[in-house]
C-alpha cells in the first residue's frame, strides 16, 4: 500500500472503511436475515482479497479507518459540502450585462502617501506579499488590505499594523481590524456582483483557482462584503489551504457578524486541522444559534462533538497510562504534544 497516490489512498481508505460498515452490518444480528449474510460475508471476503485488505491487521487500521465515524457518517458530510457549494452557487439576482472593469483608487489621502509607503515597506519585510506577483489580483486585493489597516490604525500617520499571523486556533475569533467603509457607486458595486457571480459558476464547475481570483476581483473593489469573503473561503476549503479559508471567514464575520455560513464554513476549517473544540464552539454552536434549522451545521456539530469527547478520552488514557506504568520517567514528545 505504500507509495500510493493520493487519488489510490483515498480509494483504498473508501474500500477499508466501507469493509468496515458491511461487517458491522453481518454482525448486527436484526440488519440482515439469516439467508442474506452469508452472501453478505462472501462479498467481504472477496472483496478485501482483490484489494489486499485485511480488517484485522492493525497496521492497515491505522492507515484506513476513519472509526469512530462510520461510512455513511463520513458520506454524509461529503453529501453536505456537495450541497453547500451548489448553495453558494445560486444567485438571488440574475447577472447583468458585462461592465468594464473599473480601476480601484486608493484610500490613501495624498498628504498620507509617504508614510504609507513606509508602511507598505514594513509588511514587506514581514512577509505579507510573499509569493505574490507584483500586479497581480491578490497582489491588488493585498495593497487594498494595507490601506484599510492603515486607515483604520489609531495614528494612521505613524503607527504600521502589523502584517497578518498564519491562521490558528487561537486567532480564529480574532478577525482583522474592520476596514474603513467607503462609499462605491452603483457601476463599482454592480461589477463587484458580476464578478462574484462569476466565481459562483467556477465554483460550481470545481475550478477552484478561477473561482477564488473572481472573488479576490469582488474584495478589491468592494472588501464590505461578507458574501465575498465567505465564499472564497470555500473555495480555499476546496482546496485544502485551511488557513487561508479561516482568515477570510473572519473577515467575513468582521463584515457582517449575523452572516451564520461564515461561521459553518470557519467550523469546517478548524475541523479539517483539528482544533475541534474550536469548530464547535466558535464555528458551528454560533452558526446555528443564528441559523438553528440549517441541518448541515447541526449534523457537522455531532461529529465535531464526537471527536472532542474522542480526543479528549485518548489524551486521558494516555496520561494515565504514563503516570501509573513509568511515574518517575517524562512522558515522551507525542505524550506531550497530546497533553498540551
Amino acid at each position: 500500500m505504500q507509495g500510493q497516490t493520493p487519488d489510490v489512498e483515498l480509494e483504498t481508505k473508501f474500500i477499508f472503511n466501507t469493509l468496515q460498515f458491511l461487517t458491522d452490518v453481518v454482525q448486527d444480528k436484526t440488519a440482515l436475515k439469516v439467508e442474506d449474510k452469508e452472501g453478505v460475508e462472501v462479498a467481504i471476503q472477496c472483496l478485501a482479497a482483490a484489494f489486499g485488505l485485511d480488517l484485522a491487521n492493525a497496521e492497515q487500521v491505522g492507515a484506513h479507518s476513519v472509526q469512530p465515524l462510520s461510512a455513511p457518517q463520513v458520506f454524509g458530510l461529503g453529501i453536505a459540502g456537495k450541497a453547500q457549494l451548489e448553495a453558494i452557487a445560486q444567485t438571488q439576482a440574475a447577472s447583468g450585462p458585462a461592465l468594464a472593469t473599473p480601476s480601484v483608487q486608493s484610500k490613501i489621502p495624498a498628504n498620507l502617501k509617504d508614510k504609507f509607503d513606509s508602511f507598505v515597506g514594513v509588511l514587506e519585510k514581514r512577509g505579507f506579499f510573499k509569493d505574490v506577483e507584483t500586479g497581480s489580483v491578490e497582489y491588488h486585493s493585498r495593497v487594498q488590505l494595507a490601506e484599510d489597516r492603515f486607515l483604520a490604525s489609531p495614528t494612521a500617520a505613524s503607527t504600521a499594523a502589523p502584517a497578518p499571523a498564519p491562521a490558528t486556533a487561537s486567532t480564529a475569533s480574532s478577525p482583522a481590524p474592520a476596514a474603513t467603509k467607503q462609499p462605491l457607486d452603483s457601476t463599482a458595486l454592480a461589477e463587484a456582483e458580476r464578478l462574484k457571480l462569476l466565481g459562483n459558476e467556477k465554483l460550481s464547475a470545481g475550478a477552484m483557482d478561477e473561482a477564488i481570483s473572481f472573488y479576490t476581483q469582488a474584495i478589491a473593489i468592494n472588501p464590505n462584503n461578507a458574501v465575498y469573503f465567505a465564499n472564497r473561503a470555500a473555495a480555499y476549503s476546496q482546496l485544502g489551504k485551511h488557513d487561508k479559508a479561516i482568515l477570510d471567514c473572519n473577515s467575513a464575520i468582521q463584515a457582517d457578524p449575523k452572516y451564520s455560513k461564515a461561521y459553518s464554513r470557519l467550523g469546517f476549517s478548524l475541523y479539517a486541522l483539528g482544533h475541534y473544540k474550536e469548530a464547535v464552539s466558535l464555528g458551528y454552536e454560533k452558526c446555528l444559534a443564528l441559523d438553528p434549522a440549517n441541518k448541515m451545521a447541526r449534523d457537522a456539530l455531532d461529529v465535531a462533538n464526537a471527536k472532542v469527547r474522542e480526543t479528549t478520552a485518548s489524551a486521558t488514557t494516555t496520561t494515565a497510562t504514563a503516570t501509573t506504568a513509568t511515574p518517575s520517567t517524562p512522558p515522551t514528545t507525542q505524550q506531550q504534544q497530546q497533553q498540551q
